[in-house]
């Protein structure tokens, strides 16, 4: 699912990261790009062993590929994902707290009990969804 995942506030990309893929990853432009604990990069889904990384800048397919076989440009920075709901949803007293990753273009307030992986911190919100900044600094 191709998600539109918007960067937050003033500038442009100028830095970019090309993690290898791991095998059988499939990754759509626009979605959270994570690697797992072998260092691949892999669909973010609802997982506590990911580190992201940024913002696919591409949509790549190394699904019959092997480990490393496609790398996939990645934008660090601070974007606008959807928000959770319920009890999840994050507010504004979430304001610097770490985030979690529900998938590519979903955050929540909690680690869902330890199912879910930091997103980066929270920056804001805008237009009822959350700014976070992702990926190394």
């Amino acid at each position: 699912m191709v998600r539109d995942v918007k960067r937050y506030g003033i500038g442009v990309c100028v830095e970019r990261i090309a993690p290898g893929m791991k095998a059988g990853a499939v990754i759509e432009e626009g979605n959270i790009v994570c690697v797992d604990a072998s260092g691949y990069a892999v669909e973010t889904t609802e997982a506590a062993d990911l580190r992201p990384v940024g913002r696919a800048c591409e949509t790549k397919d190394n699904s019959a590929g092997q480990d490393g076989a496609e790398r996939i440009n990645c934008e660090p920075g601070t974007f606008l994902l959807q928000n959770s709901s319920g009890a999840d949803a994050v507010t504004m007293a979430d304001f610097l707290k770490d985030v979690f990753l529900v998938n590519g273009g979903r955050v929540a307030r909690t680690s869902g009990g330890g199912k879910r992986s930091v997103a980066g911190k929270m920056m804001g919100l805008d237009g009822g969804r959350v700014a976070v900044s992702i990926g190394p600094r």
